[in-house]
C-alpha cells in the first residue's frame, strides 16, 4: 500500500490554475507560495526566494494532502 493512502484528499480542484493555489495556501495554512512582495523582505530572503516558483498542480496537491495533518502550529513563522 502506498504511504499516501493515509493521507486526506486534496480540497483543491484538480488541475488546480495558479489563481487557486496562491491564495488558497495562504487562506489554509497561512503560507505563501508566491514571489510577491519579495521587496518588504530582508536581502538575504530576497535572494534566496528570486528563483523559487509557485507549486505546479500535481505538487500543489500533494502538498495540500500532507499540510492537512501537520499542526498549524508547526509551520508557523518562529
Amino acid at each position: 500500500m502506498p504511504a499516501d493512502d493515509t493521507l486526506p484528499p486534496s480540497r483543491l480542484s484538480y488541475p488546480p490554475g495558479l489563481e487557486q493555489i496562491v491564495p488558497y495556501f495562504l487562506k489554509a495554512f497561512g503560507i505563501r507560495v508566491d514571489t510577491e512582495g519579495l521587496d518588504a523582505l530582508p536581502l538575504s530572503n530576497r535572494q534566496r526566494l528570486a528563483i523559487a516558483r509557485p507549486p505546479e498542480p500535481p505538487e500543489a496537491v500533494r502538498l495540500d494532502r500532507v499540510l492537512q495533518i501537520v499542526p498549524l502550529r508547526a509551520s508557523a513563522p518562529y
